[in-house]
Formats: structure tokens, sequence, C-alpha cells
């Protein structure tokens, strides 16, 4: 039997005071993976993501949307099927200020 996988999701906007210290955490509470999606954000929330991704390389996948169209349950369902792909045996969806607490 494989080992049982977590992986959080979440669709992110202007959360750049938050969000690094979010993933941060979530990896701390031993979560496999993240996918986060950044939508339109008018700050600075995508460079932070990206220079977290890059801090944990292999657990933080960053995905951009620019269309303005409100679709998190699209987006969510999309992002919890590449975690399924990646090995998810369980999926988090987040919000950029929850923590989440094994």
């Amino acid at each position: 039997m494989s080992r049982v996988q977590i992986w959080g999701v979440a669709t992110v906007r202007d959360e750049q005071d938050i969000i690094a210290y979010t993933i941060s955490h979530l990896i701390g509470e031993g979560v496999d993976g993240i996918i986060i999606c950044n939508h339109c954000s008018e700050d600075q929330t995508s460079d932070v993501l990206y220079e977290v991704s890059r801090l944990y390389p292999g657990y933080v996948k960053v995905l951009e949307r620019k269309d303005q169209a409100y679709l998190q349950e699209e987006i969510t369902n999309q992002m919890a099927e590449m975690a399924y792909y990646f090995g998810a045996t369980w999926i988090i969806p987040f919000d950029a200020d929850e923590m989440f607490c094994s």
C-alpha cells in the first residue's frame, strides 16, 4: 500500500501579506504539496508565490489566472485533479488566512 499524501489547494487574490506564512505553515504541518492559483492579484502576491515556490522546490506549484471571471469552483476542481495526478490521497482546500493543524 502506498503512503497517504496530503495536498493543499487554494485560489488567492491580493494576499501578499499572509500567503508566504500560510504556505510555510502548511509545509511545516506536513503537507506533501500545494497547488495555488493567483487570480488577478494587483499587489505583489505573484512575486511572493514564485519566491516561496523557489524556497520549497517540489512542494509548491503556482498557477496564474488573468481572466476576471469568478470561477473558484472550476479552478479548485482543476487544482484538485492536478493534486490527485501528483499523488494526493487527501486534498485540503484552504484560504490564504487559514491555518491547518495536524
